[in-house]
């Protein structure tokens, strides 16, 4: 064995020392550069491997890998240097290329990867045999041979390529492809890929279509129109026929990517598919008619056949499963649908085609019988699966996809009318079929009801907006929740098609009236209840109950409250993950019930030791199975879901409600705490401790936290976060504190730390340690807010240590980098200058603030360049407020030092620069330039910007002029938002823009919310300030004004003129 191939076969050895040291080995051979092909000598011989056993030779290819991403070019990431000298290279890549043959598919895919690296270095300038040599490939007849290069065209096709590689692919090696396609001797898995490859080339191309036009032109004129005849063809063919005589379904493999490939097409060149988008169109329906039986009897019937494996076995990136393929059949309708050419094929003179779409969604969205099996008996996988917002994108989910996002958009009314057809005939024969014995009755119906179900929301808006036009009813949801869903309540030999009734109700629940209302929670109640209900039934209930007690009036849902209460909290000792989020959602909603003024000491302080139990199995749980070196942390979803039902418990109104959650949390909040005091590597435990106690202080009304809330907290609290270096615990330490200052600043100015230190002191310590340049930036972005509630509500008790902290903060303000955390340093400043102007400015001149390692500057110097050079970049609604209302204060200050500040000022536009795109490369050679100016004309500038911000600007028409799209692209609707929005629409959206745009509150901070700066009418208050400091001293304002530019110094006299 030479010696290279003992480097290649210790790679594989499970002795680790022996693997560790053959890599090693191989690592030299990089570094040496040594490309010797004699067997004889240490050196890297790919022809040697490639006469060794499989696992050698993958070896082998695997560490060519290597060595082409660290020595083969500098243009790639890993690049070490010392490249291969040019002979060597020829060498390796010949015989590389000879592995594209190998009959092992795995070593074929692997070399195909280091082929395709090496490509894009090389070709075509160092390699410009490449595509003759692939093209000789794909015209060999070679199973393995084609299927090589067919995987080195799709790696290659995966990166952008350059104009020189992608019009000779387009060129040479596209129509080779169609080739491969349309000869029948050829497996059908080959032709697939073939398909897959070409898809793969057209997203590339689409890519990189803004740069390289004339590759799109060349592509749209010549190879796609090819492509689709082809395309079109192959579709003819009865997809029957061809399942008939293939028992692998690999026909299946060939139509999906096509219909891939047409989607893809469909999004970014759409109009190449205009000639034939009916033709295709027309084929896809017929498509899903055709297969629907075979669907129904492999899939949904009870007793099912086995389909053929999804992954075939000789080529497993090809997929032959029929759902996957229906899927992508849908998607393709989906987006014919919103094409415009298609707009009268759907809509003709009887909505045929509309009506078979439609008809065809309920059809295919039948649960299949695997799903039926599993589902049975896992919670967590059907509550998964029925999840709204759930990312699972599943045959289902496709079809309401389909109708939702695409036909219910297109064509509202005309689809509702089509459903509502669909349905009553679903219910019809459902009933025919149960009557007859099939077993599988109730599978379309309950399809029927999830489809309507997902579309319950636009259903609802369509039906009303009809009603508002004087016009019939499109669907009669009447029937279906009077008649039809009562009826499917007690079926529990269906335990699915019982609880979708149950869902369905729940998601037409607002349709009710008060008296199905109550008979819907009564009946889901009573289900939860029966100790033989199923899964599916239980699961399905309580999502139904969690619809009807939001829509119900308050006195009817709170009569259900504590039943359904009783019911439910049971099972927060059993369940887990989705069931158990799930029930915590549920019983959050039915707590908050009349905001809980129905609750008692009890059950709050019972229920709070559930989730307390339920907190601690889960933290403990990890503990268990964690590696001790991966701590992870708690599920973050379920964690916020706890928080909010102790947060709902806590705001009760109910007596004793909000101590009795106290009581029972407190206790295992500071238990917590302590323990992962002891062992940092759990910080996460501190962390969900902290939100926990968050959830408590939000809910307390100021003042009434009760006795001792502090004293028993803040030891550990303080501990933890003193010792803290986990974000999470920083952050939700820091919002614990703050609330604390909000809701109970008394307590914490009378507690004492073991040491003697006041509470005052000790937070003082805290806002040092989050806001100390050996901490990250983003632990301390909440300390802004923490100050600024220290200083509003703990008065008198802050001034003696007001110097020390200002003297922090401003010592932080030369080393801060994020705009976020800059405006934490600078908006307590802001406040405490709007109300102690003086004492503030005169506390900043006598600072020193150290700027380098030799340097220092003046503490105001310092606040007020940073200040001026972030204001603009503030967020929020109040820090932007009180920063532009405290830089009015300071313009008027009498302070000469203040007056003299240089501080950056507009940017300057060079010559060379004007009306030029600015790249990185570009800003490196030519960096951006400011000006320097005087504080009060910043400070002007910076009012000015904030008083057109809140200009209440004229309306103007808001539909775009009509203008020629740069594709000629005319025909499709989204390019043309607006066509078709009545103007009191597009009002009626501007308004909405501008209500977002311009928040009427402080944030969620109830406090902000009541303060002065909040309540200000700003443009009035600016247009105020301007106009008096006009008058105040015109000689001076005049010599500020003449600094302004042109368009600042006419908005200046037009709001002096007035």
């Amino acid at each position: 064995m030479s010696f290279l191939t003992q480097c290649l076969a210790g790679t594989l050895d499970g002795d680790p020392n022996i693997r560790i040291q053959a890599e090693l080995k191989l690592s030299e051979l990089f570094t040496q550069n040594q490309f010797s092909f004699e067997t004889d000598k240490p050196s890297m011989t790919v022809s040697t491997s490639l006469d060794s056993e499989a696992r050698v030779l993958h070896s082998a290819a695997a560490a060519v890998g290597k060595y082409v991403n660290e020595r083969w070019s500098p243009i790639f990431n890993a690049w070490k240097g010392t490249s291969a000298p040019p002979e060597a290279s020829v060498q390796v890549r010949s015989t590389l290329f000879r592995g594209l043959s190998d009959p092992a598919r795995g070593i074929r895919s692997v070399i195909a990867s280091v082929i395709s690296k090496i490509a894009h270095s090389d070709w075509p300038d160092h390699y410009s045999t490449l595509l003759n040599d692939l093209i000789g490939l794909l015209q060999s007849g070679s199973t393995d041979a084609i299927h090589g290069a067919l995987q080195v065209f799709s790696d290659l096709s995966k990166d952008e390529l350059t104009e020189e590689q992608l019009i000779p692919v387009l060129r040479e090696l596209v129509p080779i492809l169609i080739t491969v396609v349309g000869q029948a001797e050829h497996t059908n898995f080959t032709r697939a890929r073939a398909i897959s490859t070409f898809k793969q080339s057209i997203v590339s191309l689409i890519m990189v279509k803004d740069q390289y036009p004339d590759a799109i032109a060349e592509a749209s004129s010549g190879v796609l129109p090819q492509w689709l005849e082809t395309f079109g063809a192959l579709l003819e063919a009865d997809p029957l026929a061809e399942l008939r005589g293939s028992p692998d379904w690999s026909p299946l493999a060939v139509r999906l990517q096509i219909f891939r490939t047409l989607v893809a097409i469909a999004i970014s060149l759409p109009k190449i598919l205009a000639p034939v988008y009916p033709n295709f169109v027309a084929i896809s329906i017929s498509h899903l008619e055709a297969l629907l039986p075979v669907f129904q009897r492999y899939y949904v019937a009870h007793d099912n056949e086995t389909p053929p494996p999804t992954t075939p076995a000789d080529d497993p990136d090809q997929m032959v499963a029929l759902p996957v393929l229906a899927s992508s059949i849908f998607e393709f309708l989906g987006l014919a649908a919103r094409s415009r050419v298609l707009q009268s094929y759907f809509l003709d003179r009887d909505e045929a085609h509309l009506e078979r779409c439609v008809r065809l969604v309920p059809l295919w969205a039948q649960m299949t019988e695997d799903d039926r099996q599993t589902w049975s008996s896992d919670s967590n996988a059907f509550i998964a699966e029925q999840d709204d917002d759930a990312p699972l994108m599943t045959l289902r989910t496709a079809t309401i996809d389909f109708l939702q996002v695409n036909l219910l958009d297109a064509f509202s009314t005309s689809t509702v009318r089509k459903l509502q057809e669909t349905t009553a005939g679903i219910v019809e024969q459902s009933s025919q079929a149960r009557q007859e014995g099939n077993a599988d009755w109730w599978k379309p119906l309950e399809a029927a009801l999830a489809v309507l179900g997902a579309e319950s929301d636009a259903l609802s808006d369509i039906v009303q907006a009809e009603a508002d036009e004087g016009r019939p009813k499109p669907f009669d949801t009447d029937t279906l929740l009077g008649s039809v869903i009562p009826s499917l309540l007690g079926i529990h030999d269906c335990p699915f098609l019982q609880g979708r009734a149950f869902v369905f109700a729940g998601n037409f629940a607002t349709f009710l009236s008060p008296e199905l209302t109550g008979q819907y929670l009564n009946a889901a109640v009573g289900v939860i209840e029966l100790p033989h209900a199923g899964i599916p039934v239980k699961v399905s209930t309580v999502k139904a109950i969690q619809r009807l007690t939001r829509s119900a009036k308050s006195p009817l849902a709170k009569s259900y409250a504590p039943r359904i209460l009783a019911t439910l909290a049971p099972f927060l000792s059993t369940a887990a993950d989705e069931t158990l989020s799930l029930i915590l959602d549920t019983l959050t909603i039915v707590v908050q019930i009349d905001l809980g003024s129905w609750l008692n000491p009890d059950v709050v302080s019972s229920l709070t030791a559930a989730l307390v139990d339920v907190w601690k199995r889960n933290y403990e749980g990890k503990l268990q199975s964690r590696s001790e070196l991966h701590a992870e942390p708690l599920n973050p979803i379920l964690l916020s879901e706890i928080a909010e039902m102790v947060k709902a418990l806590a705001a009760s109104p109910s007596p004793d409600a909000f101590s009795s959650v106290v009581n029972r949390l407190l206790p295992a909040i500071v238990g917590a705490l302590d323990q992962a005091a002891l062992k940092p590597q759990e910080s996460w435990i501190a962390s969900s401790a902290l939100e926990l106690t968050a959830g408590i202080l939000e809910a307390a009304d100021k003042g009434k936290l009760g006795d001792g809330f502090v004293a028993g907290l803040a030891p550990s609290l303080f501990n933890s976060l003193s010792m803290a270096t986990d974000r999470d615990v920083i952050l939700n330490g820091c919002e614990c504190v703050t609330l604390i200052v909000r809701k109970g600043s008394d307590q914490l100015i009378s507690w004492r730390n073991p040491s003697g230190q006041s509470g005052i002191q000790v937070v003082l310590a805290l806002v040092s340690k989050m806001v100390s340049p050996s901490e990250n930036e983003a632990a301390g972005l909440l300390v802004g807010d923490l100050i600024v509630h220290l200083i509003r509500n703990c008065g008198e008790a802050i001034f003696p240590v007001l110097p020390e902290l200002l003297q922090t903060l401003a010592n932080r303000i030369p080393t801060a980098e994020t705009t976020t955390f800059i405006q934490s340093l600078i908006v307590p400043f802001a406040f405490l200058i709007h109300s102690h102007r003086d004492t503030v400015l005169s506390l900043l001149e006598s600072m020193t603030v150290s700027t380098g390692p030799s340097t220092s500057e003046n503490g105001l110097n310092i606040l007020i360049k940073t200040w001026c050079e972030y204001a603009e970049s503030f967020i929020g609604f109040w820090p932007c407020r009180i920063s532009i209302v405290a830089l009015c204060d300071l313009f008027l200050a009498p302070n000469l030092r203040l007056k003299e500040i240089d501080v950056k000022g507009d940017i300057i536009i060079r010559p060379e620069t004007r009306d030029v795109v600015m790249t990185r490369s570009r800003a490196k050679q030519i960096p951006t330039e400011y000006e320097r100016t005087k504080f009060p004309v910043k400070a002007l500038k910076l009012i000015l910007h904030e008083l057109q911000a809140t200009e209440t600007l004229t309306k103007e028409e808001t539909k775009p002029d009509n203008v020629e799209s740069d594709d000629g692209d005319d025909e499709w609707a989204d390019d043309e938002i607006f066509e078709g929005i009545k103007d009191e629409e597009l009002v009626f959206l501007s308004d909405v823009l501008d209500e977002v745009e311009k928040p009427e509150s402080a944030e969620d901070d109830e406090d902000l919310k009541d303060d002065p700066v909040s309540q200000l009418d700003m443009r009035a208050y600016l247009l105020s300030f301007i106009q008096q400091c006009a008058s105040a001293d015109p000689n001076t304002f005049a010599l500020i004004a003449r600094q302004l530019t042109e368009n600042e110094a006419n908005v200046v006299q037009r709001i002096i003129i007035g």
